[in-house]
Formats: C-alpha cells, structure tokens, sequence
C-alpha cells in the first residue's frame, strides 16, 4: 500500500478511488471523502482530518437534535465500562 501511494502522490494525476484502514496512506493521498452511511452519500471535501473533523461536529449536532440518542449513546457507554 506505501508504494501505491508513493506511485499515486507522484505520477498520477486522476481520481483515485481507495478504501483503506491504513490511515498513513488515507492521510497522504486523499482530498475528498465521500461516506457511504445509511444507504447515503456524503461528500466530505478536504484532507482526510477535515473530514474527521466534519463528521464528528454531525454527530454531535444529531445528537442534541435527538435525545434517545443520547440515551443509547450513554447506555452503550455505561456498559463497555
């Protein structure tokens, strides 16, 4: 996978489309992020930080909008501790 990077930052110019857990590569390589959730698109532009970023203020904003949520999120929270 380092190599492809290597390959795709220096010699390729097109799209590439990549799914990786490998978040070095994802880091390097990407300027858009596009999240499939919900039978959903979500476009995301920026690196792959702004796209953590984004989607984590989402969340949240889903979360104040909708209490039970709140509460699923601190059960589930209260049970793994």
């Amino acid at each position: 996978m380092r190599l492809l990077h290597q390959k795709v930052t220096t010699e390729y110019q097109d799209t590439v489309i990549t799914m990786s857990n490998d978040q070095y590569v994802i880091k390097q390589i990407v300027n858009r992020v596009v999240e499939v959730k919900d039978c959903q698109l979500q476009n995301y532009e920026g690196d792959y930080n702004c796209y953590l970023e984004k989607n984590l203020d989402a969340r949240e904003r889903e979360l104040e909008r909708d209490p039970s949520l709140r509460r699923a999120l601190k059960v589930k929270v209260e049970k793994e501790a």
